[in-house]
């Protein structure tokens, strides 16, 4: 019996063979698990997401959703027992053996629980290098998504993204009696699931340390250049620093700490946000630092060397400095060892104004 899945591989991938599909090599599928099935299925999803080939031409986009829906068909025959052995056995002959589906209906409709009780295919969890843990739950629609939750305290996790819309989905990890652990999610999100992602810590020494009037702040450079840059702050709670950007656009909050015996950053690898780019430093006497008729600290930065023209700072108490004209942000800065400087994290969108001296 000619199969319809098989026609839909062969057409996508010009072979009707589930495990190359999905990305599993002959060493791999001799000792395959769960946990490897499952990465190898988020890679190649990933790599075919519609979203991902959004931008490209039309005929482009039609081949992309055909590849990932048949990897989602690769996924779904293989990481069901029962449908692997059939297919390891006697290959795509019955479309028949390849049906199933684990939606429980009520009265013809979908019943839509208070909470989801997660299976071990549908989450991850993650050690995190400030020694917290993370959860992964898989998008039930579309499982190359997933909602990010951190850990709250007393076994309680919340959804990061949630909690940046300022509502608390959260979650939970139980354990059955045979051992196995689930996680119980509250079904209430108000935000979108963010693409799943695959995380390393490296070891790099492309970093400078500062303290400022706010705490201390990281400076991780995106090359040896040193034009790009990603800035983290340290967050006491988690002992460790985060990145701004990427807790700015909720989601995971990339994480890095500096091991104190051989001084070297260890740093999580991926990112929610691209590197901004970096501002020189800005040293004295370049800017002057004086105070306000009401004891308030405030800068002045020179646009040229002539000083003829500049920039005026006010104080503000959370952000540190920001320009009077278009509120960008700059902070006095201390290395360890070296003498303060002013450091801008943007451009500014406004013109100098002539220089008065008081």
């Amino acid at each position: 019996m000619s199969s319809a899945i098989s026609k839909r591989c062969l057409e996508a991938f010009q072979t009707d063979d589930l495990y190359t599909i999905i990305g599993i090599t002959a060493e791999e599928k001799d000792d395959l698990t769960d946990a490897k099935l499952k990465k190898a299925y988020h890679r190649k999803s990933m790599e075919w997401h519609p979203d991902r080939h959004a931008d490209k031409h039309p005929e482009e986009r039609v081949v992309a959703t055909r590849k990932f829906q048949v990897v989602a068909d690769a996924y779904r025959i293989l990481g069901d027992p029962k449908m692997k052995a059939i297919y390891d056995a006697e290959g795509l002959v019955d479309d028949d053996n390849f049906v199933g589906s684990n939606d429980e209906v009520v009265n013809g409709q979908e019943e839509v629980p208070l909470y989801y009780i997660i299976e071990a295919d549908g989450y991850e969890l993650r050690q995190r290098i400030s020694g917290t843990t993370a959860i992964l739950v898989f998008d039930f629609k579309d499982p190359s998504k997933c909602y990010h939750f951190h850990h709250h305290g007393k076994g309680v996790y919340y959804c990061t993204k949630c909690q940046r819309e300022k509502h608390n989905c959260n979650a939970s990890v139980g354990e059955k009696s045979n051992g196995e652990q689930y996680i119980k999610m509250k079904n209430d999100h108000v935000c979108e699931p963010i693409d799943y992602y695959d995380d390393e810590t490296v070891t790099i020494t492309n970093f400078e340390e500062y303290k400022s009037e706010n705490g201390q702040e990281l400076f991780i450079f995106d090359g040896d250049d040193r034009t790009n840059f990603y800035q983290y702050y340290y967050l006491k709670t988690k002992n460790c620093y985060i990145c701004s950007r990427c807790q700015n656009n909720g989601g995971k909050m990339t994480q890095a700490i500096i091991n104190p015996k051989t001084g070297e950053l260890e740093v999580e690898t991926f990112h929610q946000c691209e590197p901004q780019p970096y501002i020189p430093k800005i040293r004295e006497p370049n800017f002057l630092m004086s105070k306000t008729k009401r004891g308030n600290p405030q800068i002045v930065v020179f646009a040229d060397k002539s000083k003829k023209n500049c920039y005026k700072f006010r104080w503000h108490k959370r952000s540190g400095f920001l320009c009077v004209k278009c509120s960008i942000t700059g902070r006095i800065l201390k290395q360890s060892k070296g003498k303060k400087f002013f450091q801008l994290y943007k451009q500014h969108k406004c013109d100098p104004v002539p220089y008065k001296s008081s």
